[in-house]
């Protein structure tokens, strides 16, 4: 497709315009999706645009990425628009609320930068990378909260200037020479197994003792019903007064397949009595967010805010949710999205990977065949879509809280805007079915403008119930795919260069609804397909016996469940899933104690059980020309499907 990018020479990171030029990207684009450029992509003027400030050490970039829509939009066309909001940003043309509302997003970000280690570490990372004293961090409030709209318009005058790069790429394909594979033999690999003077020293080095997370659940969350089908889970907000609430329905996509494009399309919708970019500005300014999304089970409403403004914060929200507008034009950019990515999906590897690979495991129940296809989204209204979305509200579920506000005044804030009826209906967590194979069978998907193979393999297993299969699965998994030291990653990208990417793990659902299965994927060139699928064959039907591969692969699992650590804004949910699946205490506790004593011989035991001798499913999504299937399907029998079959 094409695309553009408009780049103007801005500073280097030290330097204080710097931070006005962040702040002043979040008036053009930001999550609220109010900005100018935001105003683009919702209106469908053109297919994208993102604008971002790079700042490196010594000079930055400022720059604008876009795409002009694929059909009747020319560059220039596309890059005069970006020019008309630069020029609304140089001339002042922007509200003070959406000003306003822009400090707002920046300080909310400020302040959740504080509450995870890891956002900590990434903090100081870019002080010292940028050469920055560490103060400077802590000035950055001030200096925003003082920040007045004219200081923005003089940065915008100052670096959008008349000099300014534009590059273009156009669209068409490009013409790729053929080369020979080499003639070479492979080298046989030696010394495997030994280890250099500097890894040596390495895992001779102290390691200070991790002490597990342990998540006693009266402890971390107090409980309270919110009526009869729904339970608020909640826990405290340690860093800030920002909270998070998360209602989950026990109702997905499985139970309603136009469920997806239902959200999609209310995500673009205000309320009845605000329209959509009035809305957003709305939450924006109280410094709050709403996000709506789905999934195969549940759909989710997830909130966020200031504690002080929650009983404000959920009337909104509840406006949108229970009373949502019906702006049909959104229905048909949601249509032109589709039509793009359908265009685009037709010659993309990776789509056609994942499809086949999910028409094979799932059948007809394969999420690229339920949905809305493109011709039955031209015939669904926006009244339909927000009918479906309306059903989910008629179901039970729970609701996670964290923040500082007191239970009980969550529970009458929630009470007098979302309701949430003792009258709900029980929805069913259902899981996608799998399809049964009693032989080996090999699914291939050809298209001719394929360089890459995509393959992924399938052996079905069994549903784990005990702690210690869960244990041993845990051990499995990271013998094989843990890291660049598993058997996988060795053998197949190290020592045998035949893939660009390769995995394998065993994977079930916690629930038991479904058996679970290995599932492994392995990316290569055209030529290497029938070697490299011998390769992941051998790896995933017969379990490897390196042991000493194994005793470090077991010491990595036990570290990895040590450090395994749940984030305060987590927890809630995290309980509550634990309890569904029947635990009343951390069961990451026992599964370490299990991991202590687990050996080789136990996963031999875990694999014998729920892997050996059952048969392996192969799909390959390439070009067959490129591929010897004759030797590839030798054993299994072959299905070939076209793009019609797999993609809806």
């Amino acid at each position: 497709v094409k695309m553009g990018i408009l780049g103007f020479q801005t500073v280097g990171s030290a330097d204080k315009d710097a931070l006005y030029l962040d702040i002043l990207s979040n008036l053009l684009n930001n999550e609220s999706q109010t900005g100018l450029l935001d105003k683009l992509n919702t209106e469908k003027k053109v297919l994208m645009v993102q604008a971002f400030n790079y700042a490196m050490l010594e000079k930055g970039m400022y720059a604008f990425f876009y795409a002009p829509k694929i059909l009747g939009q020319s560059h220039e066309e596309a890059e005069a628009l970006i020019m008309a909001a630069i020029d609304s940003i140089r001339q002042g043309n922007f509200s003070d609320q959406l000003f306003e509302a822009v400090k707002m997003d920046y300080l909310t970000e400020y302040l959740s930068d504080m509450e995870s280690l890891d956002n900590k570490f990434n903090v100081l990372l870019d002080l010292v990378m940028n050469q920055q004293d560490p103060n400077y961090y802590y000035e950055k409030e001030k200096i925003v909260r003082n920040l007045k709209k004219d200081d923005l318009v003089k940065i915008a005058n100052k670096y959008f200037g008349q000099d300014y790069m534009s590059f273009r790429s156009s669209m068409g394909v490009k013409n790729h020479e053929k080369l020979q594979k080499p003639t070479w033999k492979p080298i046989a690999a030696k010394n495997t197994e030994a280890k250099s003077e500097y890894a040596l020293g390495i895992e001779k080095m102290e390691v200070a003792e991790i002490q597990p997370q342990n998540i006693e659940f009266s402890k971390a969350v107090t409980k309270m019903p919110v009526s009869e089908k729904y339970t608020l889970y909640c826990s405290p907000n340690p860093h800030n007064d920002l909270f998070s609430m998360k209602i989950a329905f026990n109702r997905g996509t499985l139970s309603d397949p136009k469920l997806s494009t239902a959200v999609d399309y209310l995500s673009m919708q205000g309320s009845e009595k605000m329209a959509f970019s009035a809305f957003q500005l709305a939450l924006q300014q109280l410094g709050a967010s709403l996000y709506v999304y789905t999934s195969d089970d549940r759909t989710y409403v997830y909130i966020s805010g200031f504690d002080k403004d929650l009983d404000k914060i959920l009337s909104l929200c509840h406006e949108k949710i229970f009373h949502p507008e019906n702006n049909e034009k959104m229905l048909a950019a949601i249509i032109e999205d589709e039509a793009a990515s359908e265009k685009m999906m037709k010659n993309d590897a990776s789509t056609w990977g994942k499809a086949l690979y999910n028409y094979a495991i799932y059948g007809e129940s394969s999420p690229f065949l339920t949905g809305l296809s493109l011709k039955e989204l031209k015939k669904v209204s926006g009244r339909e879509l927000l009918n479906s979305f309306a059903q989910v509200l008629n179901y039970d579920g729970f609701v996670t809280y964290v923040g500082n506000a007191d239970i009980n005044v969550v529970v009458e804030s929630l009470e007098n805007t979302f309701g949430l009826s003792s009258e709900a209906q029980e929805g069913k967590r259902m899981a996608r079915p799998i399809k049964t194979y009693k032989e080996p069978t090999l699914f291939l998907a050809s298209n001719k403008q394929f360089l890459q193979s995509n393959i992924y393999f399938h052996i079905p297993g069994h549903e784990l119930y005990d702690p210690e299969s869960r244990a041993a699965c845990s051990a499995y998994n990271e013998y094989m795919d843990g890291s660049m030291a598993g058997v996988i990653f060795q053998e197949i990208r190290e020592l045998r260069s035949l893939g660009y990417s390769a995995y394998g793990f065993y994977s079930y659902d916690v629930l038991n609804r479904r058996p679970g299965y290995i599932y492994g994927y392995l990316g290569t060139q055209s030529d290497k397909t029938v070697e490299g699928c011998q390769a992941m064959r051998e790896l995933l039907v017969k379990l490897p016996k390196k042991r000493d591969k194994f005793e470090t692969a077991k010491v990595s699992a036990i570290k990895k469940a040590e450090a395994d650590y749940v984030t305060f804004r987590s927890i809630p949910g995290q309980i509550e899933s634990w309890e569904e699946q029947g635990y009343k205490n951390d069961p990451r506790m026992e599964k370490l104690n299990i991991l202590e004593n687990t050996t080789f011989d136990s996963v031999a035991k875990f694999f014998e059980k729920n892997v050996a001798g059952n048969p392996l499913v192969i799909t390959v999504a390439g070009d067959k020309k490129r591929i010897d299937v004759n030797e590839l399907s030798k054993g299994f029998k072959l299905v070939e499907v076209k793009y019609k079959d797999i993609i809806k």
